[in-house]
């Protein structure tokens, strides 16, 4: 379980675990899919996180399954790298579609199957009304309820880590942000808890 920091982290993560788990699949929580080639003018950033991860092979990208993603985009060309690289996304429209959610899950469970399942979570894939607490907050997200519940609905799955990740203090507001952040800390925990206390094999 690692606590971030900025999505950033992710990448040498992913780096170290792939070297044990090469057959990953990666589950994120983000209202972004951090897939930029570059931000700020630079190619390691949190927003470059998950491109780098499949450019270095450390995950394919129909291995990666991206939930909450909105918002506006940078350019008409954003959401390229994450269409060739096929990565799932299911974006907020497609997450209140119980015909859309149900299909995602399907899938997720047919290509996570009984591999190494890895939960990156970013807060701002909550809506900022339930976590105003990170640098980068979008309106629209998901509600603290929504993330609890589709995180419990993995259950099953071959959970190895997590983290939480761009939780801001400064930004927070009675301390709700962190509260999330340490729930949502819990569930990943008990999911990784329960695959060991399940004793199914994971496919190195």
């Amino acid at each position: 379980m690692s606590l971030g920091g900025d999505h950033s982290i992710l990448l040498p993560i992913l780096r170290a675990t792939s070297r044990k788990y090469p057959k990953l699949t990666l589950i994120q929580f983000d209202a972004h899919t951090d897939t930029s080639d570059e931000s700020s003018g630079q190619r390691f950033h949190h927003g470059t996180s998950v491109r780098r991860a499949i450019e270095e092979g450390l995950v394919q990208g129909n291995h990666v399954f991206q939930i909450g993603i909105r918002g506006s985009t940078e350019s008409a060309s954003y959401n390229d790298y994450a269409k060739q690289a096929e990565i799932h996304i299911l974006d907020m429209q497609g997450f209140h579609d119980p015909h859309t959610r149900g299909a995602f899950l399907e899938t997720l469970r047919e290509v996570g199957g009984s591999n190494p399942c890895y939960l990156t979570f970013d807060v701002d894939g909550v809506d900022p009304a339930f976590a105003p607490g990170t640098g980068t907050p979008v309106v629209g997200g998901l509600t603290s309820f929504e993330a609890l519940n589709m995180m419990r609905s993995f259950r099953g799955l071959q959970f190895i880590g997590g983290d939480v990740v761009e939780v801001a203090p400064a930004y927070d507001h009675s301390e709700i942000t962190s509260l999330l952040a340490a729930a949502v800390a819990f569930e990943i925990m008990a999911l990784v808890a329960m695959t060991r206390g399940e004793g199914v094999p994971i496919s190195p």
